[in-house]
Formats: structure tokens, sequence, C-alpha cells
């Protein structure tokens, strides 16, 4: 399915930079090498690490914010890094890598450098204050200092391309950036790409990240909220749509400072990025978009989106209820609805349910499950949670029956079937304010989505209208979830 039938990559075009566009949800399979040994600490004062990590519980990242990681100093060393990788990705398989590998290795300009990137929203206050270029209302709703997660510190992976002259410097002219958004993590390290970057077996993040740094792009994978340095201390921001902008906001004002300030300003970033992402990644990607345009003006190229819950109040959910009850939904992702419940189960104070006993989450263990959430543990650990002959009753009850009547209507839209002050009036507001159906409907770049119609996790009627929007395309794809991903 590698690149013909699934949502796993796509290939694009703008101008003269040739991006890659990678899709996928995981892909088990590569190797393992050493953990190469930390470099030299690049960090801001307002971004001090070691401050951080007083505010920190056992939890803590290990990488520390700026550390170059790694560096792979010529194209050729690049190509033999993607060459070994997929060659075993495909072992056993030598007519897909065949015709993979060839397309992969031609967009390789040069070496890549390795970093953890970690900034917050407060340390760009000023900047961001004598910025005429950006929309102030917009920036602020991500980053003002009312929002959840302001002063914290946020993390990810930034990989840039390197001169092919010494092998180690920036490479010198304007480059675009190409964002890949990683799928859904209940692990608050071992999710975040900046943690798990040298764990080709359990993690390819890094991997396709490098593929873009490799073809000339700035690239930048964001951790999210809850994950890396802001495990911990902050929710996660589990398909909350503003958070993502929090998290990553800052995170590409660095990548524009450290690019701008190392090279003595030979090098700029372009205000044009791609994004790129499945499942969660594919919301994520939708909503980082969102943000990058309206919050700091950045010219969307093109969002490459595979299987999104795009529809969080109007179709995921209770899709999810529906499917739970005739038992095609699977045990082993049950953990994705606990995250979802307890992002909207008065974990963070910005979604407007917020302390309004209209949680998602039933009383039954929520404060136990809120602090996991929070702390980060495997899939079994969140599954454990779940009564298996009867796993719907982790929501609220109230939220259930509501919602199953709502679906024997023939509605799976439970918040325009009914809507009651006081019942359910908040939690419908937060459903709708992280929807993204407005957003693509109303995009002005375009946005490729992938989507199966057997997709047993994320539904096929989360795909809005297209032709509503004549930037928006669909690439229909077979399998479940997992499959129509490209694995």
């Amino acid at each position: 399915k590698f690149g013909k039938d699934g949502c796993l990559l796509w290939f694009g075009e703008s101008g003269d930079t040739r991006a890659v566009i990678i899709q996928l949800h995981r892909i088990c399979g590569g190797t393992s090498g050493s953990n190469p040994a930390i470099g030299t600490s690049i960090r801001d004062d307002d971004d001090s690490w070691v401050h951080h990590q007083k505010r920190r519980g056992l939890n803590a990242a290990t990488v520390e914010c700026g550390a170059v990681l790694q560096t792979i100093a010529t194209a050729s060393d690049a190509t033999d890094f993607i060459s070994a990788y997929f060659g075993q990705l495909f072992a056993g398989d030598a007519i897909s890598l065949a015709l993979t590998l060839p397309l992969l290795t031609s967009l390789i300009r040069n070496g890549v450098q390795i970093r953890k990137v970690c900034s917050s929203c407060a340390s760009h206050a000023e900047t961001m204050n004598n910025n005429t270029n950006s929309n102030q209302a917009s920036y602020l709703e991500y980053c003002g200092p009312d929002v959840y997660g302001y002063d914290t510190l946020h993390s990810g992976l930034l990989l840039l391309p390197v001169s092919e002259g010494d092998g180690e410097s920036i490479k010198e002219g304007t480059m675009s950036s190409f964002l890949f958004n990683h799928a859904s993590e209940s692990d608050s390290l071992g999710g975040a790409p900046s943690e798990n970057w040298n764990q080709l077996d359990s993690s390819v993040d890094a991997v396709f990240g490098f593929l873009g740094a490799a073809s000339g792009l700035a690239t930048l994978l964001p951790d999210y909220m809850g994950y890396g340095e802001s495990a911990e201390v902050l929710h996660k921001g589990y398909l909350l749509r503003k958070t993502y902008g929090t998290a990553t906001l800052p995170l590409f004002l660095k990548m524009q400072s450290i690019i701008r300030e190392e090279t003595d300003c030979k090098s700029a970033l372009a205000t044009a990025a791609v994004l790129a992402g499945y499942s969660e990644g594919g919301y994520s990607s939708v909503a980082i978009a969102d943000a990058l345009s309206s919050g700091l003006g950045v010219d969307i190229i093109s969002v490459q989106s595979g299987a999104g819950p795009y529809k969080i109040g109007s179709v995921t959910l209770t899709k999810v209820l529906e499917n739970m009850q005739a038992g095609t939904y699977p045990p082993s992702q049950y953990y994705l609805m606990l995250l979802i419940a307890s992002s909207f189960s008065s974990a963070n104070p910005m979604v407007e349910n917020y302390q309004q006993g209209q949680d998602l989450l039933a009383d039954r263990r929520k404060a136990e499950l809120l602090e996991l959430v929070k702390r980060g543990g495997s899939n079994s650990e969140f599954n454990s949670f779940v009564n298996n002959d009867d796993p719907t009753d982790m929501f609220d009850a109230n939220f259930t029956a509501w919602a199953f009547e709502s679906i024997a209507a023939g509605n799976y839209d439970p918040c325009s079937f009914r809507l009651e002050e006081g019942f359910n009036d908040k939690l419908c507001e937060a459903l709708a304010s992280n929807d993204l159906t407005d957003i693509l409907l109303n995009v002005n770049y375009p946005v490729q989505m992938c989507q199966s119609p057997d997709d047993e996790i994320v539904t096929a009627l989360n795909i809005p209208d297209i032709e509503e929007n004549d930037l928006l395309r669909l690439l229909t794809v077979t399998g479940n979830h997992n499959q129509a991903g490209g694995f």
C-alpha cells in the first residue's frame, strides 16, 4: 500500500520547492541505531530548559532543549540513510522497494541537522506585539497571556538542511517549511517526536521529517500540548483545535529565529508552509494550518490530511458510540476515546464546558483517568479503564442516553437533535468550537484529504462536502483505519 493504495505517501510540488508530503498512522519496521551523543545546547534565557525542568515531575523530558542531536553531513550520506531504512522496511518486497526508493532518493538535495526545539508563547510576546504582518487578534487567540499554556515551554523536533560545504552549518538561502504532525499517542514522552527521534523501530516520525529536510525544507515535527516538554505540566490538548496552535506557533517563530540568527541573516524561513499528517495528525494539520495562516500570515502551500476526525461533535463521537455498541470498534483502540472524553471533562480551563457539570467522562474513576492522561501511559494502561462488557459506560450516562436517542432518530449530530440549557449547551458549545468543518469549507489554500469508506475509527462521514470549496480534494482509499494509512 506504500504510496499506492494508502494515504501513506504523496508527493507535491510548488514553485521550485519539491516537497515530500507524508501521510501515515504508524509503520512498524526499520532499524534502531545507537543513541548519538548530545551536541551543543542552544537556548535563549526565556527558554531555559533547566528552569522549566524545575516545574516538572518524574516524567521529565530526557533530551535537552536546543540540543543538536545528530548531523547527516552530505546528500550522499542522507541518501545512504534513506536507502538503508527503506531497504529494511521493504525487506522481502523487492517490487515495492524498486518503485518507492528512486522517488524518495531523487528528492534529496542536502544533508540534515536534527535538533530539539523549544519555545513558549511568552517568549515571543514582545516580538509579536511589534509584528505588523500577523493578525494580532487571531494570534492572541492562540498565544495571548490568558491562554492555557501561554508561559509553558512547548517542544518539537527540528530538522534543517545543511550546507554541502562544511556539512555542519545551516544551508544558505530562503527555504519553505514542512510540518509533519504525528498521529494519536497515549505516551506523553514516547509519543513526542523530540523524544523518540532515534527509535526507528517504534516511530518513523523523524524519518519522514528527515526526508522533508533532505529535500531542502525547514522541517518541524511538533510534540503537541501535554507531550515532550509540556508533559505533566499541561493536560493533553487532544482534538482541541486551539491547543495545536498554542503548542506550534512558538516553535515556528523559534525556527524562524534560529535560521536567521545562526546564519547571520544569510538564510531565512519563507512565509510558506506545507503540512501533512494522518489520524490526529490529519486533524492537527488542518488546525495548525489555520493557526499559521490567521495568526502569523503564513502562506499555506498545501495541507495533506488523512483520516482526520474533523467533525468531532457532529459525527466522530456518535459513530464511535454506535460502533462500540455494535461490537465493531476495535478494543485495542479504546484509549483513543478516553483521550477524546478527557479533553471535554474539565481538564483544560479554556474549554467551554469546563466545570459546568457537563463532562463527557463518567464519574467512575474520572479523576484517576484525568491524572493518567496528564501523566501519560501505555495504550493497555488506558484500555484497562474500559468495561469490555459495556465500553460505552466510559461516557457520562446522560450523554450516552441523549446521543443514542439522536442516533435512533437518524441524526449523528446530537446537538442539533436536542439542545437544552444547563443539560448539554456548554458541552455542545465546546464540541462546536473544536469542529473543523467550517475551517475546511472556507480555506483559501489546497487541502487534500484521504479517507477510506471502511474506516472503523474515523468514519468517512467526517469528510465535509468538498463540492462547497474547489480547493478541497478527496483521495478515496480502501481498508480499515490502519490499512488506509498505508501499512
